[in-house]
């Protein structure tokens, strides 16, 4: 975990910065947008994200699971997967782009009849810029980690891409833009990521493949095409699954509602920052683990991801859950956003659930059984589906929440068991559970303090429940990783006060 903690430190910082640019882009959408045009820029991000999953053809995965065979056998210039993984992706984007173009008219017409559909039939090419663009950046992030680059790549997705949002709202605002230059000009975000990293791998001497089929290649060969052909399902499924609830709510309900469930989502997806850099960090070295056969070291990065996680989730879920009303009454955001309270509620402990079984998901993608994974998204996507069909229509947004926490759960579920089962894998103990009950008993602790002003609230609420949490956590040793964490963060400290 040494490697992975170093840079998991400093890309969950990144994140954080990320992730607040992206919490003030959201008040700016909400203060400055009219619902309904911020629900179609949701929309619109979902179908992309739905287009880019068929459009990698599920390549993208091969870097992650076989990449360190390429790295044992091979010059870096004559790696070709790569390569391979480039022209799979340019072919897909080529294929979905014609199937999309010929169904332009029935999808149009279909939402032209529900709600937005104007609008959404002037911005559909735009899906076309920001899918490619995407693709590419995908390709090269997941070639940059497997670089043990993991800092900039995640810098660009988290901060840069967000920085540039943040500029084209501002010039929005201003009248720089109209709603075509602001959309169009959103779609090309990533494609300046793009070529920033490219640049960063050049300079680092690392942008080196080929396009010329190796003999290791031919061997895996079989291995490649039939990894490739299962899990280009499970991420299809997997990003089904992620993005249905905002499909069927702007088709149930409307483009408004579309907005706040918008919205509330993002604010329960900030307990996920530390969940994305150190997933992103254990990919390449679960992968080596597996290929090395160190179930030892696997089933260590498993128990103290889980028990960390767990941690961060509870913490951030706290802090949110305690201030959430008097956030949006300081931030002065639109009463009608207050309607997903409920939905943060029910997506605040699906996450804490989904972080407190580590990277469970990643250790059965790069090891031998990664079929499992097409199983267990198929399974996802089964309950999902249907679920949030059938919770919306009754419940609206509150229905997806319960949707998705059942589906999670029932998928974590079936995960937990076919590692315990297979290899004796579990990543709990009763420090699990200390943890949570010192995290309810925080909790308790710092809702009941009696404070009218929003803003002190926030700050006094926020500062108890954190350092009754923490100081415990600490003080009975319940993670490692946070300790040492917190010991780094003492030691820098230190050096910036002995400095001045």
């Amino acid at each position: 975990m040494g490697t992975i903690r170093k840079q998991g430190i400093q890309t969950t910082i990144i994140t954080y910065i990320g992730f607040a640019i992206g919490a003030i882009n959201m008040v700016l959408f909400a203060r400055l947008m009219d619902p309904a045009l911020f629900g179609l820029t949701r929309l619109l991000i979902s179908i992309g994200l739905l287009y880019l999953a068929f459009s990698s053809l599920g390549s993208i995965t091969l870097i992650n699971k076989f990449y360190p065979y390429y790295r044992d056998h091979l010059a870096p210039d004559k790696r070709d997967l790569f390569g391979i993984v480039i022209l799979l992706c340019i072919t897909g984007f080529i294929i979905v782009s014609g199937i999309t173009l010929g169904l332009k008219s029935p999808i149009t017409e279909y939402y032209r009849s529900t709600n937005g559909g104007a609008l959404f039939s002037d911005y559909y090419y735009i899906i076309y810029p920001y899918s490619f663009f995407f693709i590419i950046f995908s390709i090269l992030e997941v070639f940059s980690y497997n670089q043990y680059k993991s800092v900039l790549p995640i810098f660009l997705k988290e901060v840069f891409v967000r920085l540039l949002t943040t500029l084209l709202i501002i010039l929005f605002f201003l009248y720089f833009l109209n709603t075509t230059g602001f959309i169009v000009s959103y779609s090309l975000v990533y494609a300046a990521a793009s070529f920033v990293l490219i640049w960063y791998l050049i300079r680092l001497g690392l942008f080196k493949f080929s396009f010329k089929i190796s003999n290791l290649t031919k061997r895996l060969s079989d291995k490649l095409i039939g990894f490739t052909s299962l899990i280009y399902g499970g991420n299809v499924f997997t990003v089904v699954s992620q993005n249905v609830d905002t499909i069927v709510i702007s088709y149930l309900r409307d483009l408004k509602t579309t907005g706040i469930f918008e919205f509330n989502t993002y604010i329960s997806n900030i307990i996920m920052i530390p969940q994305k850099s150190i997933v992103a960090i254990s990919i390449p070295v679960l992968a080596q683990a597996w290929k090395d056969k160190d179930l030892a070291k696997i089933h260590r990065i498993y128990s103290r991801s889980s028990l960390v996680l767990l941690t961060y989730a509870i913490l951030i879920f706290g802090v949110i859950w305690l201030n959430l009303e008097n956030v949006f009454q300081v931030l002065k955001i639109p009463d009608a956003y207050l309607e997903g309270k409920s939905l943060v509620l029910m997506l605040g402990l699906m996450r804490i659930m989904d972080l407190g079984t580590g990277v469970s998901s990643q250790i059965i993608g790069t090891s031998n059984h990664w079929k499992f994974e097409f199983g267990t998204n198929l399974i996802l996507v089964s309950l999902a589906i249907p679920l949030n069909y059938f919770m919306i229509y009754h419940f609206g947004m509150l229905g997806s929440g319960i949707a998705q926490l059942f589906s999670l759960t029932v998928f974590n579920a079936i995960r937990f068991t076919f590692l315990y089962k297979r290899y004796k894998l579990q990543p709990f103990s009763m420090k699990t559970v200390y943890t949570i009950l010192v995290g309810l008993g925080a909790y308790y602790i710092a809702y009941f303090i009696p404070l009218e002003n929003a803003f002190a609230a926030i700050v006094i609420k926020s500062i108890t429940f954190a350092g009754i949490f923490i100081g415990c956590n600490l003080l009975f040793k319940l993670s490692e990783d946070v300790e040492e964490s917190y010991k780094k963060g003492i030691n820098i400290l230190q050096k910036i006060l002995k400095r001045k």
